[in-house]
């Protein structure tokens, strides 16, 4: 889950401040929506670059109506995909035997097995045999360090949120600092 939230912060005497404050406070929830489109397209963007194949994983997990959820002052992102929550955030080694006997077929001799194709590194198609009798690291996963996405991109994010902000705040005739 990826959670940004805008914060405003003014130097500015409190009396000053509470006159304005609903203005700010209207940008900001103006703002809003824009900041969620944009945090869906730059994931988006940033996914097609580093996965390829398994991208449209997190476009559809983000198009889901409870991905984006605009509450206050805040977008929270909920992806409930497992797969691209494994992406995100990584996964550590396991035996992957016992998943793929779970499929397997009962020999003559009463072992259980499975043939999985693989391609080798000429590219030529190689068949291997995971049996209840393979050695127990043969088949080992060694995990993955996951893509991070909105960890990458949670600058970009930040700074997008502050310049919506700072636009709606232009458009309702408030200048801000530069």
């Amino acid at each position: 889950m990826f959670k940004l939230t805008l914060k405003i912060r003014s130097n500015l005497a409190n009396a000053l401040l509470s006159r304005i404050r609903p203005s700010i406070q209207r940008a900001a929830d103006k703002a809003l929506p824009k900041v969620a489109s944009r945090i869906v397209s730059l994931v988006k963007e940033e996914t097609t670059k580093k996965l390829h194949s398994t991208a449209s994983l997190y476009e559809k997990a983000l198009n889901k109506p409870s991905a984006i959820q605009l509450s206050g002052h805040s977008v929270t992102i909920k992806i409930d995909d497992p797969i691209v929550n494994a992406l995100e955030n990584g996964f550590t080694s396991f035996d992957i035997k016992s998943h793929m006997l779970k499929r397997g077929r009962i020999g003559k001799n009463g072992v259980t097995y499975i043939d999985v194709p693989l391609r080798s590194m000429t590219g030529r198609r190689v068949i291997r045999r995971i049996s209840s009798n393979s050695p127990p690291s043969s088949w080992i996963h060694p995990g993955f360090k996951g893509v991070k996405i909105f960890e990458v991109l949670a600058p970009t994010i930040k700074e997008e949120a502050k310049k919506a902000v700072e636009s709606e705040l232009a458009a309702a005739g408030m200048k801000t600092r530069k």
